[in-house]
Parts: C-alpha cells; structure tokens; sequence
C-alpha cells in the first residue's frame, strides 16, 4: 500500500466523517434539548478495535473512528456549548448481512453475519438513550479484552513456531 493509496481510504473511511461531523454540530446544538438531544451516530468495524491481517488500512481507519468519536462523547458532555444538546455514539460492528459484504467473504463465514434489520435497531437505540459505544452484536464486547489479555501469547507462540 502506498501512501497515496492510503489518503484515499482515509480521505472517505475518516476525515468524511470528521468535516460532516464538525459541519453538524452548530445545527445539532442549536435543535436539540436537554429533554431531546441531538445524536451523532458513527459507524465503525471490530477491525478498528482488533486487528485482522489483510486489511491493515481499513483497520486503522475505523480506529480512528472510534478514538475521534469517543473523545467527541466525552468533550459533548463537559462542554458548556454542547452539553446536554448533543451526544454522540459509536457503533463497532461485525459482519453485517449486507449483499456487499456477504459477497466480499468466503461463504463458510456467512454464519457469522446478523440481521441488517436487527443491526439498524440496535444503532438507533443506542443513539436514542445515549450510549457512547455499542457493540453489535453485543457478545463482540467481550472480544477486545480477550484480544488484548491473549494477543501477546499468540505473538509468542508465532515467534517460537517461526
């Protein structure tokens, strides 16, 4: 991958989502309520938070994803302008029964995928009661612990069996 190539994925996977964002917000403050606030709902990927070999630059893109709209969260909350008014969440999603991404994977993994329909309730209410990360489904939430608690093992195992 060279670094033009590179732009490109974070041009549309990231800073897409960064300049609507920052155009929205004035709007966002200025409608929502305390009683009704504003919601800002990003989409992210599990790759963002663990990674997977093969797509390295997409992987990185939804990292930044999470770490930009997290901090948002947090900077919504405490910020005079916004607070209360706005909230914003992150979504780290797995794979998705879409036709796109189903055709895009080996077909012995279509077991894995969910329900768009149940994936797009989920999204909408974590917006709705403000939560600031939702995992979907949500036994992924347990996946980064493990990932983090067992990956310097397996980075073990790999040294020794090379």
């Amino acid at each position: 991958t060279n670094i033009e190539n590179m732009k490109k994925v974070f041009d549309v996977n990231f800073f897409e989502y960064f300049q609507t964002t920052m155009a929205a917000l004035p709007h966002l403050a200025q409608n929502g309520t305390y009683e009704q606030p504003s919601h800002i709902i990003a989409m992210s990927s599990l790759t963002g938070t663990c990674p997977i070999p093969q797509i390295t630059i997409y992987g990185t893109t939804k990292h930044a994803i999470q770490g930009f709209f997290l901090n948002l969260a947090h900077e919504l909350r405490i910020s005079e302008l916004y607070q209360n008014r706005v909230t914003a969440t992150v979504t780290i999603l797995g794979l998705i029964a879409t036709e796109s991404a189903l055709n895009t994977i080996d077909k012995s993994l279509h077991f894995l995928a969910v329900d768009v329909h149940k994936t797009a309730q989920a999204i909408i209410a974590a917006g709705v009661y403000g939560q600031t990360r939702l995992f979907y489904p949500n036994f992924f939430a347990i996946i980064p612990p493990l990932y983090y608690i067992f990956s310097p093992l397996y980075e073990l195992l790999a040294r020794l069996t090379d």
